[in-house]
């Protein structure tokens, strides 16, 4: 259960939306609900994230908390007397102890010395006592700018010295802590200690929370006795409870033992929680106040009525407790002064969510605790303090809308109280008490009906008070509509005042700056029409209808915001059906002029608001007329400055609804009044538009066109109308359709073409240029301006190259002319094709919805099928689409070609873009260059949605996205005062050209489909028939074909038809669902495309019928992933893909079809299969937790794939690793395994099942090949008997091949000899020379297992990547870790089922190493070897660098930890300490010794020579930093290893050509001694003691044969063990026996030596070398171990310490290290110490066991990099370092790039959900 609880505690915490975060808590229910005794440690894991600092994970975790309650059951236990007992027993009495009650609160005096609580108590910004003296007011001030945001960067920006007037030194003085809180603790300290073992459990706990919240106001950490039964003492940590995680939480969930306490088991389920979460309601952060009372609200809400209870006590005793939350609630109400303000108003999310908590409570309690909470609440609102009256608002209003029945009684008494509201002084006390009213408002019209005038009158009123930071405005607006809907028509407009009067209070409304508020506005003022309408309270209309449709129509010129569009479309409509038709018709005539012409106008210039003629006299005096201030603008004021696209779109779509406003306006009063002026009105509008029809502006022409298209749109019912109206319009439309002239809107551009074009024409003719004279003249036309700029000018340029020097000055300015007339030339005809275009392509689609259709279609097909292709502007492609679809249906049978023509055209502009539409020949993307590290890709090899996904990521990257748009570089262009916003924008080409087309296409595909609707396949054949269907039944005929072409038109067509899939009728599903018989060809084609584009069809058909494709995905795409033939397991494998991502969360029914065979391939041969598999899976797995009980288990429509049971097997394995199969051998064993490597075992077989491979990496010692030998065994055994048995191809008897170090193929034979049979499994050692090898080859095949080495591999690779191996273990695989070597090239070529590493350090250097390893096992799990050190390897090297600074630390942790979990399923490691408490101690001792006289010469001799520089940049490149040039590396290597010389003995230095040679020989010989003396060496002085401390070399009587310790002596010289040899055991210590283990012994003899050291105890000492010695050896037989020299990588030395120290060994094992003190020797260790530090983050205890290296993790490995979640999402983590420059940028100074980088606050938008009173409601029903 515990791998299953982490990954939905993880989606709880950090899921990426809030659907997939409500999915994991009801999951968590599910959970309970199944296991109900885990109910401990979910309470225990939410509370956790209650506390977490994310709105987000509070909010998910009062889900869960919501859920899991649901599924516990009600707490009912049995009551000592009946339920009308009013007595409270005894027990209850003990219970009910320090409760708070009703009696004794006085809600004055709480207010009046209760603290307040604010957002925070300043905590985050304490100096660190214990790090800075508290004198010290500088370093406090640093710390401080840090913790302010002012340190590091910001300090760099120059804004070091900010904090400095705000805060001075003496308020950083640190100030005792007050004698009353330490008092305090020492009494309630004195007061547990003395409580004795009488004390209730309950009472022990709360003491000590007290305890600790009075220490911790004094900061300090106390050691608390623990007054549990074994007296132990527990110290007391101070703990961050605004960041703490689950894992921190130190909270007593779980049962006593004790059978004094046994009645503490019958007590209410949560009573620990709850008590939890009352003492965070008053906690200092307002986010842990929050997270109480939202856990609070959920607990109670389900489990009230028990809250308390406890077996054989009175049921009174849930009341007291209900009391006694109601008050801490209420208090929390009250002192609560935290508020986020949004936008215009507060929202106190702590006392909103408080008041629905005492909601929940009160919806428990009896009626009369609910007067008495009513009673405090009405206090609270007679409060001078506007947060409490605030919070006494909001209990109230939830206190009503629970007890709805209590209603009745309750309002006469709380009504006055929030009446009066209304009126305060504070806006927000205002809109609250009119939220209050509103949720009650049935109740209220029902019972108070009398009040309804006053509270009208109280609103009204309050209108005329406006402002633009008025925060009640929207509560009053929907209090207002609320009461005009509900209350009875009648009575409300008899108890009114005219709309007349109270309507205008609402215009100043119509431009506020907030949308929301303008529709609340827009929505009111169509309810109180509508009501006036219907009771036929017409008097309102001729007083203010036409001032309210004029100021409609100035908002709808206005108004920016799309959102709006339709509210005001809609009070529109509403107008036009209230006004009477002579006072519109008089409107219409006087305004329709001047409405068309303020709908043409040019969004660059200001609007003069008197055209709006609108009356001011009724506006307010109070209210500020905001018009007068600022300027007016086509589409509103503040999108004039905007980037050119959105504010071309926000113009169109303000013409637009401008044209529907006229049309709909025209339509009204010509159908009503057609005898009184209609015609007359609809001849004057027809005159009207055809004035600007024929006007010389595009924009007019535009404007009327368009109006035009919406008349064809409403009803004009009279044939006379149409005609008076239309006819006229027609003939002029029809005329004008073909025409091209110089519009109006290009007089700037034209000027000054015509003026750069002159200016070149006489330059030159200055240079002797021969010109037309028609180039000559002051006005040219665009075409001789373009003639000029290009061919004229280019001729001229060249004729004057070859000219004099003097000619050459003149050539400069004439090259600057024609730039110059070229770039003006290129504006001005981009603009007049652009303008050219908007209008005919309106005229057009005017003629269209006129039902014109000329002889030649042309001029009507050209500019629709130009827009879908060139203009960028959404709206207009839109309507071009929508005009051709209606075209067509109109011409389909009647003009065949043309229809023809239009869809070859569409389906050639959708399939443009080549990284949506591949080419089938050349499928490679344009711009896209494959690296060495991709994946093989051409037309035929490849998947191509890896290339899509890359390419989609770089642009991410590299793009800002466009809601960033408004704070971009790019600077507005400043437009010319009578141009339209499209002008000035550059023309469209390359990628965005491209786009457009492609989105034009599509617009026009999907237009058809929906007009055709039912009819398309027998009405236009030429595209469903000719290019649809036909080139798929004809092209997918064949997996296999190579017809190019036919390819290529089934792309096009599965590009179609992925395109019309989602406007399909619902009547040809059946139809477009036939392609899936072709598909299965689609899918393992031979051509890359081919593949891809049928892949993206079944997902796109996934979403039209989800049960026939997945039936198709697993009856013939899932076989596939297991065909021979590469092209066919792409295919699948991208299908899969394609519809995993296309379904989202609908996959999570069929995640049992699709997990297995897709994590089956990411182990697949070919490259690129492996990548999209591990996309795939990490997809599936992410969801995972979700779908186990939610999804497959219980949808119906997926049980006919449910009999697959090694699917559901797995994965019920994967989530809980609990239910892993113990593993029993097949084989017999001459071993007993311990528990841990049957773990060991049952792992090994876990990835032998499903085709996975990881790295065993036990701790040295701990029966790695044993482990190893018997999964090798067994699954020899399997495939024999199997292969016996069905005689299968896939069965086949196959050799195993065992890699390692040629020191340990002696001791693997003989591990496998000793503990198997030969019939089981027989070894054959490779080895020897290459005449030996060659007669060894012949005998392989009577062998099951081949031991051979590293090198040997690397030589014989020719012949061993010819064999198929079952099995390759690589044993001490690190020796693979660099991936340039020739032996890893090799071993990579190896071709094996299963791989295999053993190594107990499988990380020695740097990260980089694993990523080698795992390239052997599951190449492309750590993505490329550049990826992976991007991700990872960069961020954590720079975070060991000494100058790193927080960031770098930070990142680099981050990096570290998502390695670690990404690897983790796939490692398995344990340590002896853990698994081994047999095995005595290993005790590591580091014995330091000074240099001696001459060492101590020569090293200082260095020390002072210019290569000791180059050594200390060695050591510091070597801890991250900048490293060494590689051109002095040798050199820096050898004064490395001569320093390590000196530290070992001096004579390996001093020879004849050493400079200080000569003097150190002369000074030995005046002392009488020479360099090889013993004593000259402070090692060998100290090796000697040692070994005399040991009792070896000491005289050995005749009683004592052996000494009593034997030694493992390592160096990593050889050179130093003769040394060691000759000087001092031979000449010293003649009494030792020894052996040597180093080069010189021949690989095949190193084993014998072992076995004689391990039997022969009286041999005292063995000599090795590291390299030789220290890998694999069983040398139990030692006990102490002696390091002379050490390595650089630490792995090296623990490897050969645990040669000793391993099972066998029965003595306590000693390790030396001798180190000379202040050497390079220290700072090795140094360096080992980091690199221990780095191997043990990667792989830690996690890696232990199956049932905590969380096989779940598997969510996090397989993902392509996403996020940075920031978690929050890990993922976002690697995200992060990954991108980070390894050049630092140069600061930005100034307080914006401080600005700039601040985090965003959350999402207002979140308290709209939160905070619904109806979905309250709705949850408290549950």
């Amino acid at each position: 259960m515990a791998t299953r609880l982490d990954r939905l505690f993880a989606l709880l915490e950090s899921g990426s939306n809030a659907g997939t975060r409500r999915a994991a808590a009801t999951q968590l229910g599910d959970v309970q609900k199944i296991y109900p005794h885990e109910l401990k440690n979910l309470l225990h894991r939410l509370l956790g994230l209650l506390r977490s600092p994310s709105w987000d994970t509070r909010v998910a975790a009062g889900q869960g908390l919501s859920a899991v309650a649901q599924n516990v059951p009600q707490w009912c236990p049995s009551s000592a007397n009946d339920e009308t007992t009013p007595e409270v027993s005894t027990g209850d009495t003990e219970t009910a102890e320090g409760k708070m009650r009703f009696a004794d609160f006085d809600v004055d005096r709480m207010i009046a010395h209760g603290a307040q609580l604010l957002g925070s108590e300043g905590k985050e910004y304490d100096c660190d006592s214990s790090s800075t003296d508290p004198n010290d007011a500088a370093a406090k001030r640093r710390i401080l700018n840090e913790q302010m945001g002012l340190g590091g960067f910001a300090e760099k920006a120059g804004l070091g010295d900010v904090a400095a007037d705000m805060i001075h030194d003496e308020d950083l003085v640190t100030l005792p802590a007050p004698e009353s809180d330490i008092a305090n603790s020492r009494v309630c300290l004195r007061k547990l200690w003395s409580a004795g073992p009488s004390t209730s459990v309950r009472e022990r706990n709360r003491m000590k929370r007290k305890l600790k919240t009075s220490y911790s106001r004094s900061h300090s950490v106390e050691e608390v006795p623990d007054l549990e039964s074994n007296g132990s003492v527990k110290k007391l940590r101070s703990v961050d409870e605004a960041h703490c995680t689950s894992d921190d939480i130190e909270m007593d969930f779980t049962e006593s033992t004790d059978p004094s306490e046994v009645t503490q088991t019958k007590e209410w389920p949560f009573t620990r929680l709850l008590e939890e979460l009352c003492g965070d309601l008053f906690h200092s952060d307002w986010r842990i106040r929050h997270g109480a009372a939202t856990g609070i609200r959920e607990i109670v809400r389900t489990h009230g009525g028990g809250m308390g209870r406890i077996a054989n006590c009175t049921v009174s005793l849930n009341a007291r407790w209900l009391e006694d939350v109601a008050l801490r609630l209420l208090c929390v109400l009250a002192l609560d002064r935290f508020g986020d303000f949004v936008a215009y108003e507060v929202v106190a999310p702590v006392r909103e969510t408080c008041a629905q908590a005492l909601g929940a409570v009160v919806k428990w309690m009896p009626a009369e605790l609910v007067s008495q909470v009513t009673v405090c609440l009405l206090k609270l609102i007679g409060q001078s303090n506007w947060q409490a009256r605030h919070g006494g608002l909001l209990g109230l209003k939830y206190v009503l809308v629970v007890r709805q029945t209590l209603v009745s009684d309750l309002l006469p008494t709380i009504y006055p109280a929030v009446f009066g509201c209304l009126r305060d002084s504070v806006d927000d006390v205002c809109a609250v008490a009119a939220s209050v009213l509103e949720a009650v408002m049935d109740q209220f019209l029902k019972f108070m009906a009398h009040e309804v005038p006053n509270v009208l009158a109280l609103l009204w009123d309050g209108l005329l008070e406006f402002d633009d930071l008025t925060s009640w405005t929207n509560s009053f607006m929907s209090l207002l509509s609320t009461i005009v809907t509900k209350s009875e028509p009648d009575h409300f407009l008899a108890t009114q005042r005219p709309l007349s009067e109270l309507l205008p209070r609402l215009w100043p409304f119509l431009d506020h700056s907030s949308d929301r508020i303008r529709i609340s506005v827009l929505q009111t003022v169509e309810t109180l029409i509508g009501t006036a309408s219907k009771t036929g309270g017409s008097e309102w209309v001729p007083a203010i209808a036409v001032d309210l449709m004029r100021r409609l129509y100035q908002r709808c010129i206005l108004e920016e915001r799309a959102c709006v569009h339709p509210y005001l479309l809609s009070l529109w409509r509403a107008c036009l059906n209230s006004a009477p038709t002579s006072l519109l018709l008089d409107l219409f005539s006087f305004s329709i002029a001047t409405w068309t012409c303020l709908a043409m106008q040019a969004p660059s210039i200001a609007i003069d608001p008197g055209l709006f003629s609108i009356t001011r006299q009724d506006t307010p005096t109070s209210q500020v007329n905001h018009h007068t201030e600022k300027q007016l603008f086509l589409a509103g004021s503040e999108c004039s400055n905007d980037l050119l696209a959105d504010r071309d779109l926000a113009v169109v779509r303000t013409r637009f609804l401008a044209a529907q406003f006229l049309a709909l306006m025209a339509a009204k009063v010509f159908n009503d009044s057609e005898s009184d002026g209609g015609l007359a009105a609809a001849a004057t509008m027809s005159s009207l538009l055809q004035f600007h029809l024929k006007s010389k502006s595009a924009v007019q022409k535009f404007e009327a066109a368009i109006i035009v298209v919406e008349l064809t749109r409403v009803v004009i019912q009279s044939v006379a109308l149409q005609a008076t109206l239309l006819d006229g319009v027609r003939s002029v439309l029809v005329d004008c359709l073909e025409e091209t002239m110089p519009y109006d809107e290009l007089a700037l551009s034209i000027t000054t073409m015509h003026a750069s074009c002159v200016g070149l024409a006489q330059q030159l003719r200055v240079a002797g240029a021969d010109l037309e004279a028609e180039y000559l003249r002051p006005v040219l036309t665009l075409r001789q301006c373009q003639a000029l700029v290009s061919t004229l000018s280019q001729k001229a340029l060249d004729s004057l190259a070859g000219k004099e020097p003097k000619v050459y000055n003149g050539l400069a300015l004439l090259t600057h002319k024609r730039n110059e007339a070229a770039t003006a030339t290129q504006l001005a005809s981009g603009e007049f094709i652009r303008l050219s275009s908007r209008v005919h392509l309106s005229f057009a689609a005017a003629l269209v919805g006129l039902s014109h259709t000329p002889q030649k279609l042309a001029p009507l097909v050209r500019p629709l099928m130009d827009t879908l292709k060139e203009t960028p502007n959404s709206i207009l492609q839109d309507l071009a689409g929508d005009t051709l679809a209606q075209l067509m249906t109109r011409i389909c049978r009647v003009a065949s070609p043309t229809c023809e023509k239009i869809v070859k055209n569409l389906c050639s502009y959708l399939c443009c873009d080549v990284s949506q539409t591949p080419d089938v020949e050349h499928p490679l993307p344009t711009g896209v260059v494959l690296s060495d590290d991709d994946c093989a890709f051409d037309e035929c090899s490849g998947i191509f949605s890896l290339l899509a996904t890359a390419k989609e990521k770089e642009k991410t990257s590299s793009t800002k996205p466009a809601s960033c748009s408004r704070k971009s570089s790019q600077v507005a262009i400043t437009l010319p005062a009578n141009s339209d916003a499209s002008l000035a924008s550059p023309h469209i080409a390359g990628e965005n050209g491209i786009d457009i087309q492609r989105s034009g296409g599509e617009c026009g595909l999907r237009a058809i489909s929906t007009a055709f609707g039912v009819s398309v396949f027998d009405d236009l054949p030429q595209l469903v028939v000719d290019r649809i269907l036909r080139p798929i039944s004809v092209g997918l005929a064949s997996a296999g074909s190579t017809d190019v072409e036919r390819a290529k038109e089934v792309v096009v067509a599965l590009q179609i038809v992925e395109k019309i899939i989602p406007h399909v009728h619902p009547d040809l599903y059946d139809r477009i669902l036939g392609i899936l018989d072709f598909l299965g060809n689609g899918v393992g084609h031979r051509f890359t495309a081919v593949r891809h584009m049928s892949g993206r069809v079944v997902a796109s058909l996934a979403l039209l019928c989800e049960e026939r494709s997945i039936r198709f995905l697993a009856s013939h795409v899932i076989p596939l992933l297991g065909s021979e033939d590469i092209p066919s397991r792409q295919g699948a494998i991208e299908t899969v893909g394609c519809v995993i991502e296309r379904l989202g969360i609908g996959v999570v029914p069929y995640i049992v079809l699709l997990t297995v065979p897709v994590m089956r391939r990411m182990t697949d041969q070919d490259e690129a299969v492996r990548l999209m598999a591990s996309q795939c899976f990490g997809t599936l797995v992410r969801l995972m937790p979700l779908g186990m009980t939610a999804g497959a288990g219980k949808s119906p429509k997926s049980q006919w794939f449910l009999h697959k049971p090694e699917e559901v097997q797995f994965l019920e394995q994967l989530l809980d690793s609990s239910k892993m199969q113990q593993f029993v051998l097949p084989v017999k064993v001459d071993a007993e395994l311990r528990s841990y490597q049957q773990d060991g075992l049952n792992w090994l077989n876990f990835l032998n099942r499903y085709n996975l491979h990881g790295i065993l990496c036990d701790d040295m010692g701990l029966g790695k090949t044993l482990q190893s030998i018997c999964i090798l065994a067994a699954d020899h055994f399997n495939r024999r008997v199997d292969f016996e048995q069905t005689k299968s191809s896939s069965s086949t008897p196959l050799p195993s091949l065992v890699i390692c170090p040629a020191t340990l193929i002696g001791h693997w034979a003989q591990e496998v000899t000793r503990f198997l049979p030969d019939r089981d499994l027989s070894a054959l050692k490779y080895e020897g020379c290459p005449s030996e090898r060659n007669k060894l080859k012949k005998s392989f095949k009577k062998y099951s297992l081949i031991i051979s080495s590293y090198d040997i591999v690397k030589n014989d690779i020719d012949f061993l990547r010819d064999i198929t191996w079952n099995y390759c273990v690589l044993d001490e695989g690190h020796v693979i870790r660099n991936n340039k070597t020739k032996v890893f090239r090799a071993i990579k070529q190896l071709v094996c089922n299963h791989r295999l590493i053993l190594s107990g350090t499988p990380v020695q250097n740097n990260v980089q190493d694993l990523w080698a390893l795992f390239d052997f096992l599951m190449p492309g799990l750590l993505g490329t070897e550049k990826k992976f050190a991007s991700r990872f390897a960069r961020a954590i090297e720079a975070s060991k660098d000494p100058k790193a600074t927080s960031q770098d630390i930070e990142e680099g942790a981050l990096a570290m930890e998502a390695l670690h979990k990404q690897v983790l399923p796939f490692i398995l490691r344990r340590l002896k300490v853990d698994v081994l408490k047999d095995l005595p101690p290993k005790i590591i001792q580091d014995y330091y010794c000074d240099l001696t006289p001459i060492q101590l010469r020569l090293y200082e001799d260095f020390a002072k020579s210019k290569a000791q520089k180059d050594v200390l940049t060695s050591i510091l490149g070597a801890n991250g930093s900048e490293g060494v040039g590689s051109g002095s590396t040798g050199h820096v290597f050898q004064a490395f290893q001569y320093l390590r010389k000196v530290c070992n003995h001096p004579s390996l230095v001093l020879n004849k050509q050493h400079p200080q040679y000569m003097e150190i020989t002369r000074d030995l010989e005046r002392s009488g001694t020479s360099i090889s003396d013993m004593h000259h060496a402070a090692k060998f002085v100290a090796l000697q003691q040692l070994l005399l401390d040991c009792g070896i070399g000491q005289d050995v009587g005749e009683q004592n044969v052996v000494s009593s310790h034997r030694a493992l002596i390592f160096c990593q010289l050889t050179v130093v063990l003769d040394l060691i040899e000759n000087n001092l055991l031979r000449n010293h210590m003649p009494t030792v026996t020894f052996l040597k283990l180093d080069g010189s012994v021949p690989a095949k003899d190193r084993q014998k030596v072992v076995d004689r050291f391990n039997s022969d105890p009286s041999i005292d000492v063995l000599l090795l070398t590291t390299a030789i010695g220290g890998l694999g050896l069983n040398l139990t037989g030692a006990d102490t171990v002696i390091f002379v020299e050490h390595d650089w990588n630490p792995s090296k030395d623990i490897q050969a310490m645990d040669r000793a120290h391993r099972i066998g060994q029965k003595k306590v094992v000693n390790v030396y290290r001798l180190i000379t003190r202040g050497t390079i020797e220290e700072k090795i260790m140094g360096l080992q110490k980091f690199k221990l530090h780095m191997a043990n983050s990667i792989i830690t205890q996690q890696n232990s066991a199956l049932q905590t290296m969380g096989t779940e993790q598997l969510v996090d490995l397989f993902s392509v990099e996403s996020p940075s979640r920031g978690s929050g999402d890990s993922s976002s983590a690697s995200g992060s370092s990954g991108s980070k420059s390894q050049t630092p940028k140069a600061p930005v100074k100034g307080l914006k790039a401080v600005l700039e980088n601040l985090e965003d606050l959350w999402d207002s938008s979140q308290y709209d959900t939160e905070f619904d009173v109806g979905r309250f409601m709705d949850t408290l029903k549950k």
